[in-house]
This record gives C-alpha cells, structure tokens and sequence, in this order.
C-alpha cells in the first residue's frame, strides 16, 4: 500500500513538529531556565509561530505552483502557528 503525495508531506510535517518539540525539551534539560533567563528550549519554543508562518508560506507557494499537494501540511502548519500565538498570548 503506498501513500500519496499528500499524506507523506501531511505525516512529514507532523513528524517534523514532534521533534521539534522533543528538541526544546531536550535543551530546555541541557540549559534550563533560569528566573529572569529563558532556557533554550524555551527559545526554540519563541521561533515556533515563526517557523511556522515559513512553513506555511512555503505549502502555500508550493500548492499554488501547483507542482504537490501540499493542503495537508498548509492545515498543520496553520494549527500550529494559531496554536502558538493562542499559548503565547493567553487566548482561549
């Protein structure tokens, strides 16, 4: 059974967010943060709705280009930047 190219860039993309996330807590273990210091992993934690505004763009330029379906990652990476700034700035 073999995935389509949509859904590899979807489980891709899905990966890529998980070791994103192990990786913060990994340097927020090596350097931790301190009362007025964030650690690393809280800096990594900062670029997420940057990295994922890229992200996006990039599914978004790639879909209209029209040479891979990128709706799938578009989603995840547009959950993920709303996700970021809602945590970031206490909306619910």
């Amino acid at each position: 059974m073999t995935m389509g190219n949509g859904r590899k860039y979807t489980v891709r993309t899905v990966i890529f967010y998980a070791v994103y996330c192990v990786a913060a807590w990994v340097l927020e273990r090596v350097a931790p943060s301190g009362p007025c210091t964030p650690g690393l992993g809280v800096m990594v934690l900062i670029f997420t709705p940057m990295v994922g505004l890229a992200l996006f763009l990039f599914s978004l330029i790639g879909r209209i280009v029209g040479r891979r379906d990128f709706v799938g990652p578009m989603l995840v990476n547009a959950g993920v930047v709303v996700l970021s700034l809602c945590i970031f700035f206490g909306l619910r």
